[in-house]
């Protein structure tokens, strides 16, 4: 069987922060998640962690290979962002973390499932308004 992260509720796919450094760090890769200063003085806070103290839904987290501080967003000079929407939904990583953390891998808009489906079935995953399903891949004509 193989297996696949769906995410199964209206929003869309994404994991919390914690999951999200988990994730990458697996991946050899130093995560840092910072908000920026239009999202900061939005909310009158000063950054991320004061942000979640609040117990707010989260607006956009950036996650970089560099802190804040460092990052320069022009031409992505100074490190790189890294993005949870193109994971591989059957990476073993994702699965691994998912597993680890349950439902505190969700991000703010998710219900991350694993589904099992057969190995020799050819997929895809399909969505509506961001809640997910796993469809057989075939053909399709227009």
């Amino acid at each position: 069987m193989q297996e696949i992260v769906i995410n199964k509720c209206h929003g869309g796919f994404g994991l919390s922060i914690e999951a999200t450094k988990a994730y990458w760090l697996k991946k050899d890769i130093k995560c840092y998640a910072w908000i920026d200063d239009s999202t900061a003085e939005r909310y009158k806070v000063k950054n991320l962690d004061e942000l979640l103290k609040l117990k707010k839904q989260l607006p956009y987290v950036h996650f970089t290979t560099v802190p804040k501080e460092e990052f320069e967003i022009k031409d992505n000079k100074r490190g790189q962002r890294l993005s949870t929407r193109s994971m591989e939904r059957s990476d073993k990583d994702l699965i691994e973390v998912i597993k680890l953390f349950g439902k505190k891998a969700n991000g703010t808009y998710a219900d991350l499932n694993i589904i099992e489906i057969p190995d020799n079935v050819k997929y895809v995953i399909e969505e509506y308004d961001g809640a997910e399903w796993i469809a057989e891949k075939h053909k399709t004509w227009s």
